[in-house]
């Protein structure tokens, strides 16, 4: 039953590819239905998101990433960001399919939903290797990425936070401190004030790692980088309320990339 359903939301999805009109397609409701049930495939074991890639469907998904219907696009992202949950070699392919070129307009849509579930694909994408990072950096999306961080709904911060934090785990320090030019510590930081330990845990984790990448270069480049979001007394100053207390604790004892995680 599995394998039929798949067969038959497949060929949905890739029916219009080869006729030239792929944007007229012939019905908005059977795409979305398509990329739903793509979705639903892809959110589970990696062998699942294989078999979607296997299927040569990546390259359509990543097309409707720029449909004009949210009702087309909701799913078609869904859909690729639970591929970019899979290993390094399954994000490939998304990126190699040009699925990047779409952010900057997914991070400023008009739907809070979909600006939050870009930033969370996003973060799954920086979770990679340094070069899969370099090719969001390539695609000039870290202004986006810290603009949601700044301006975003709650939810969307959440998810930028991650994309962030993931970066500054995994990156070089070249590719780090290009965070710190676009001014990135203030609203990280800012970050440190929602009741959500998990979330100020991160953002403790990415203020770090930048700190430690900046040391790296040089100290003068650490203390630049410390004054231009308001030094360690900001985060000090978070140490008195009780959602922080217990983060705080372990902040001297971090070690180095600390490590990336991929969320379904």
């Amino acid at each position: 039953l599995i394998e039929g359903s798949f067969e038959k939301e497949r060929k949905a999805v890739v029916s219009t590819q080869s006729t030239g009109t792929s944007w007229r397609t012939p019905n908005k409701h059977v795409l979305s239905d398509a990329c739903w049930a793509l979705s639903y495939i892809t959110d589970g074991s990696n062998d699942r998101i294989q078999r979607v890639i296997t299927c040569g469907v990546v390259s359509r998904l990543v097309e409707l990433l720029g449909h004009n219907e949210v009702l087309v696009v909701t799913p078609a992202l869904r859909a690729i960001g639970n591929i970019v949950t899979g290993n390094d070699d399954q994000t490939q392919v998304v990126i190699s399919e040009g699925a990047l070129q779409h952010f900057n307009k997914l991070l400023w849509h008009k739907k809070n939903n979909i600006q939050k579930e870009a930033a969370w694909t996003l973060s799954n994408i920086t979770a990679g290797n340094k070069n899969q990072i370099q090719s969001v950096i390539d695609a000039k999306l870290l202004p986006y990425i810290i603009d949601v961080l700044s301006r975003g709904d709650y939810k969307t911060q959440k998810e930028a936070v991650w994309a962030v934090t993931n970066l500054t785990s995994g990156g070089t320090p070249e590719q780090i401190l290009q965070l710190v030019e676009l001014s990135v510590l203030a609203p990280l930081s800012n970050m440190l004030s929602v009741q959500d330990v998990r979330t100020v845990t991160v953002a403790l984790d990415g203020i770090y790692n930048i700190l430690s990448a900046a040391a790296k270069v040089s100290e003068e480049v650490r203390n630049k980088s410390c004054s231009s979001f308001g030094g360690m007394q900001r985060i000090g100053y978070r140490g008195k309320t009780p959602a922080t207390r217990k983060t705080n604790e372990f902040i001297p004892n971090l070690p180095d990339n600390r490590g990336v995680l991929r969320r379904r």
